[in-house]
């Protein structure tokens, strides 16, 4: 139930774009548009993931209150909307094993810290450290917050697959072989993985899939491992994956356990060019220089 809830909630909400800024010239109005057609060009904001995980905290306090108790529930959704606000400054850098994540950290516990400090009290502290602990899951507070945040990303990734989308990591395999000359020419994208992360190779693996929902679900998994909160957790992400595959991960089972699981994978990530069931990849450009890699922006 609460898959569903979720998403009539997001993708009910992001499809629809405000009428009266564009009949006022703000931005271009379409008086075509139908309601809950689909913008296959349109890239997600941070706004949107915002409003997701504040859907779960939403959905999870109502319907697993001994997770969230009522008197929890304000200060989940407050660290829920807050908890990007870093991206603000930095941008947004994927969770993927190659950024500096003490960097990180510190930088949005300072961009916070700014944030709240005029805030009345005691709300700006108990938020900073509520924030804090998300950041650091220290506490069942800061543990739960962190797996909503990361479950979020794969049930939209699932959204994306409903709408006939669904992402593909040959396509970031060929991004980041790309060079900044040569971005207009065309390929499909390489069977190289070499400019892709161990994390990424390692997900992969498990998955055996090059699928986005298949990586990153593999992550997630072993995040929410051995967390009290993680049957909970699972058990909203296995109802996803019912939904729009109508099957679960076969790889899934070691990571249900809340124990150590070994990785239990092929080196051959060869075959991994040709899923079944994939969709056509967005194609690239021809790198310069093959083995070359772009990396991601760097913390200033």
């Amino acid at each position: 139930m609460i898959w569903d809830l979720y998403l009539q909630m997001k993708q009910g909400l992001t499809q629809v774009t405000r009428t009266g800024y564009g009949l006022y010239g703000v931005y271009p109005h379409n008086s075509k548009a139908k309601l809950g057609e689909i913008d296959k060009n349109r890239a997600e904001s941070d706004a949107e993931h915002t409003l997701g995980m504040a859907a779960l905290v939403m959905l999870v306090a109502m319907y697993f209150p001994q997770l969230i108790h009522p008197s929890e529930t304000a200060l989940f959704l407050q660290v829920a909307l807050l908890h990007e606000m870093g991206e603000t400054v930095i941008g947004d850098i994927p969770d993927d094993g190659r950024r500096d994540e003490a960097k990180k950290t510190t930088k949005e516990r300072q961009i916070v810290l700014q944030f709240v400090k005029n805030m009345p009290e005691p709300h700006g502290t108990n938020l900073i450290d509520a924030f804090i602990e998300f950041q650091d899951r220290t506490t069942r507070r800061g543990r739960l917050l962190y797996g909503l945040d990361k479950l979020e990303a794969v049930l939209q990734g699932l959204i994306y697959e409903k709408e006939g989308r669904g992402g593909d990591i040959r396509n970031k395999a060929a991004q980041l072989r790309l060079s900044e000359q040569n971005r207009e020419s065309v390929r499909r994208a390489s069977s190289t993985w070499s400019c892709l992360s161990d994390r990424d190779r390692e997900n992969m693996e498990r998955a055996h899939s090059t699928r986005l929902v298949d990586i990153w679900s593999v992550h997630f998994l072993e995040l929410v491992q051995g967390m009290p909160e993680a049957p909970v957790l699972r058990r909203i992400l296995k109802a996803a994956v019912l939904d729009v595959r109508g099957e679960w991960f076969d790889w899934a089972e070691p990571l249900m356990q809340d124990g150590p699981a070994e990785l239990d994978g092929s080196d051959e990530l060869a075959q991994l060019d040709e899923p079944d069931g994939s969709s056509e990849l967005t194609r690239f450009g021809e790198p310069d220089e093959p083995d070359s890699c772009l990396g991601w922006p760097g913390l200033d």
